[in-house]
């Protein structure tokens, strides 16, 4: 069953050997799992990715692109969907251009799981 991202889960690029982390991922959302406030989709997008492992610059992720998987069906914060930890999405270069993807890598909230 998915579970709940927040701003304590790490969303990362898929570069290898380790993908550059989104920061910062922050949220406003009156819903908190654990202390830590839900991430919504506009939070994710307005991300920034200062360490993605690409040498090229111009091939290097810089900020999230689109979320295409992840919004719950079912869950609810202010009138938008909280993110699961099967969050997925594309990933842009400085220029804009699309060069990647984003995925969860560390945790959803243990406490609160629902349904699709």
């Amino acid at each position: 069953m998915p579970q709940v991202l927040t701003t304590a889960s790490t969303l990362a690029c898929g570069h290898l050997p380790k993908g550059g982390t989104l920061t910062p991922v922050t949220s406003t959302a009156k819903l908190k799992v654990s202390g830590n406030p839900v991430l919504q989709k506009a939070n994710v997008e307005a991300a920034l990715i200062p360490d993605c492992p690409i040498p090229q610059a111009a091939a290097r992720c810089a900020k999230p692109l689109a979320v295409m998987v992840g919004p719950s069906l079912k869950l609810m914060c202010g009138g938008e969907p909280v993110l699961l930890d099967t969050l997925t999405g594309s990933t842009a270069a400085a220029s804009g251009s699309p060069c990647g993807e984003f995925k969860a890598v560390t945790g959803g909230a243990p406490k609160l799981q629902v349904s699709r």
